[in-house]
C-alpha cells in the first residue's frame, strides 16, 4: 500500500478471473491493507474482476472483499462457493457483529 499512498492512484483493479486457488491466508495482508486505505477503499475506486475460474481460496478472498471493502465486482459468477477457512476463524464479523457460522454444503448442518 506504500505505492498507493505515495502516488496519485485514482483506482485499483484486482483481477481474480484466472486465480484457481491456493492459500487464503496469503491474501489476508492485502485485504487488511485495503480495509484501512481510505484512498482506494471507496465505491468507484476499488474493483475486483471475477469469473468462472475464480475458485477455492480465490473465492474466499472474493467473498471477504465483498464483505469488508467497498469494491465493485465486475465479470461473471465465480466457479465455487465459500467454504470454511481455518485462517479466518468463525465468530463475530467486524462490521455486523453477527456470527459468521454457515450451513455445510455436504450435510446441511450449521457450523
Amino acid at each position: 500500500m506504500s505505492f498507493i499512498d505515495a502516488n496519485p492512484v485514482a483506482r485499483l483493479v484486482i483481477d481474480m478471473r484466472w486465480n484457481n486457488g491456493g492459500n487464503t491466508a496469503s491474501g489476508q495482508p492485502l485485504l487488511l491493507s485495503l480495509i484501512g486505505n481510505a484512498k482506494v477503499n471507496q465505491r468507484g475506486r476499488l474493483f475486483v474482476i471475477i469469473g468462472r475460474r475464480t475458485l477455492s481460496a480465490a473465492q474466499n478472498m472474493s467473498t471477504y472483499f465483498e464483505r469488508y471493502t467497498n469494491a465493485i465486482f465486475v465479470g461473471e459468477p465465480t466457479g465455487s462457493s465459500l467454504r470454511r477457512s481455518p485462517t479466518f476463524a468463525p465468530g463475530a464479523t467486524p462490521r455486523s457483529r453477527r456470527s459468521s457460522r454457515h450451513r455445510c454444503d455436504k450435510c446441511g448442518k450449521r457450523r
